[in-house]
This record gives structure tokens, sequence and C-alpha cells, in this order.
């Protein structure tokens, strides 16, 4: 039985200057994942701006589905909202309403550019859908990527 010694295993000699090499390209690596995130984790919240300004709309909308007062084309001041242009922020361009039928209404949000991923004119889209039993759910669409808008 022939049993190796340490002096018959040959070592490979792995130059210091390959050991560093793969160190900083493993950190340049983790750096890259690391600013991409924050950098989907910022336009998501600015996206987000979108859904605390559109907050009437979408509360008049439930209040009007509860109420059974929605009906197509129902005035915006009818439900209590102003002009599409004065629903705005920094990231948002405008809010707008429209009501469609009885049972269905859509609160758009306009955006400005945001990045170069979110365009000046993209929208995100909140659909209602009003049972006639009540209540209101809600389905979001536009032209947003899906993975920066709000869930709900």
């Amino acid at each position: 039985m022939n049993e190796a010694k340490s002096e018959d295993i040959p070592v490979f000699a792995v130059p210091r200057w390959v050991v560093v090499m793969i160190v900083l390209v493993a950190l340049a690596f983790w750096s890259w994942l690391d600013a991409v995130s924050e950098r989907d984790i910022l336009i998501r919240q600015r996206v987000a701006e979108g859904a605390s300004i559109s907050n009437p709309h979408r509360t008049a909308i439930g209040i009007a589905c509860t109420e059974k007062a929605l009906r197509a084309g129902t005035p915006k001041d009818e439900l209590g909202l102003a002009a599409p242009a004065e629903y705005h922020g920094e990231y948002v361009k405008s809010v707008a309403l429209e009501v469609e039928s009885e049972t269905k209404a859509r609160v758009i949000i306009a955006y400005r550019a945001i990045s170069t991923v979110i365009r000046e004119g993209d929208t995100v889209v909140y659909s209602a859908t009003c049972p006639f039993g009540g209540g209101v759910t809600w389905e979001i669409g536009g032209t947003v990527p899906k993975k920066y808008r709000p869930k709900q």
C-alpha cells in the first residue's frame, strides 16, 4: 500500500496578484448589485408619490361606489375633486379620473421622467370595479414597469 506523503502532492502556487484580482472582482460585483437594488428602491419610492397624491381620487370613487352614486361621465367636481393638474408633485405630473360606468372607474397618474427607467408621461392606472353588493376592488396597470408599481 502506497501512502502519499505531503512532499508527493503537487502544490500549485497561485500568484498573489491573482488572489487580489479575484477579491477585487468579487467586491466590484457586490457593489454593482447593491447599486442596482438601491436604484430600484429609489425609483419605487418616487413612484409611490403617485399613490399618495391620488388618494383623494381613490377615496372619492370608494365613497361613490358605496353610495351607488357613480355613473358614466360623473364630473370630478361632483366627487369633490379639482382639475387633474391640481394634483401634482415632484415626480407626479397629474392625476386624472375617468368614470366609465356605474361599476367601473379609473384613476390615471402621469409621471415626470424618473431616472432612465420611467419616461415623461408614463402612467400608473388604478382600475376600480364596484360590485353591485358594494365595496371596491382595484387592479393596478399602466406603462410604468410592473416591478416599480405600487402593490395596492
